[in-house]
């Protein structure tokens, strides 16, 4: 029986040769598919700082362009600041507006809300503005704001509607609006989100209502340092324009040259065409031409790249929103029209000024 004892034991060290084998092939093969499933996270490139015992391993794609670390957001604890503000234009002339604006700022324990409301009524313009300190962030109510309510749709998903009274110079003004999209990205920071939603509404005056535009401005901040406030003079120059046209698109631009530019405010150019349908297009190449009147009168707005635009106005009445005369800003009714694809469409808007 030498024969068979022989014969066993040649099997037995071919199936331990065959599992110690299998095992080296799995390892390595293992170690591989782990290396290449790291490289598919990182964009098909390996970077791993070589030690005295790693194993080098090449890229799998050549890439020999400098690497550009993610930004990190690091969220500050920091003081809350809340906006909102409302703008009304009634579609037939003469135009009567609203500009109502809310502001909450958060202090220790509590919260400032700021209310600054302008009305024209169709010949001339008033203005108020009250401070008071508030428990929440809420708005509440004072002696210019009667009623300020956002009904957030059920869904919320962008949705809402808007309603509320003002009362300037004991005239009781009502607004309401139709649904809002939130459709208009312009800041997406966490110490500055601010999105616009442009729809239509009604404006009521003594009983009275009109059709109106509505451009609605939500911001909120988690750290209201983000926000460029205006303590002291930085040199800029701002043309701010809304505008709606009588084939149903709507117009913003933003133009704002900045002297003296801070981390968090520099020099910018925006331009925003909402359609029609609701499509919204962008351009961040902007330019303003306007006289030397203080504030000024006529005005050239021409949008570049996809707009391709160019809006022709003149401003036809005015309200001082800086009295005081510390730097200058005014807002006024405008009536022009805008020139796109061969085509001249008349409209009209508002037009605000701001030079320091």
């Amino acid at each position: 029986m030498p024969s068979m004892n022989n014969k066993n034991t040649k099997v037995k060290i071919l199936i331990l040769f065959l599992v110690v084998v299998g095992f080296i092939t799995t390892f390595i093969t293992g170690f591989i598919l782990a290396r290449l499933l790291a490289s598919e996270a990182t964009g098909g490139m390996i970077r791993v700082a070589p030690g005295k015992n790693d194993i080098a391993f090449p890229s799998i794609e050549e890439d020999n362009s400098p690497t550009v670390p993610q930004d990190s957001t690091k969220f500050i604890p920091g003081k809350h600041y809340f906006d909102d503000t409302i703008i009304l234009v009634s579609k037939k002339d003469p135009s009567i507006n609203l500009v109502a604006t809310v502001t909450r700022s958060e202090q220790d324990g509590s919260y400032t809300q700021g209310t600054r409301v302008s009305f024209f009524d169709g010949s001339s313009w008033d203005r108020k503005t009250t401070s008071q300190k508030t428990e929440s962030s809420s708005i509440v109510s004072n002696g210019i704001v009667k009623s300020w309510n956002v009904q957030i749709d059920p869904t919320r998903v962008l949705k809402q509607t808007v309603d509320g009274e003002v009362t300037v110079n004991k005239k009781t003004i009502q607004f309401t609006s139709g649904i809002l999209q939130n459709e208009i990205s312009v800041r997406s920071l966490p110490g500055y989100t601010k999105f616009m939603s442009e729809g239509m509404g009604t404006i009521t005056v003594e009983g009275t209502s009109y059709d109106a535009y509505v451009l609605y401005t939500r911001i909120y901040s988690l750290n209201a340092s983000d926000i460029q406030f205006y303590s002291e003079p930085l040199g800029l120059t701002t043309d701010w324009m809304i505008f709606w046209d009588s084939a149903g698109n709507f117009y913003h631009a933003d133009v704002t040259n900045v002297q003296k530019p801070t981390d968090i405010y520099q020099t910018h150019e925006l331009g925003i065409l909402k359609d029609p349908q609701g499509a919204v297009s962008k351009t961040f190449n902007v330019s303003v031409t306007r006289d030397g009147l203080t504030p000024p009168k006529d005005y050239t707005i021409s949008f570049g790249e996809s707009l391709n635009a160019k809006l022709s106005f003149q401003r036809i009445d005015e309200l001082n929103k800086a009295p005081d005369g510390s730097f200058q800003w005014f807002i006024g009714n405008i009536d022009g029209k805008i020139e796109r694809n061969s085509q001249f469409i008349p409209g009209k808007g508002l037009i605000e000024y701001i030079h320091n």
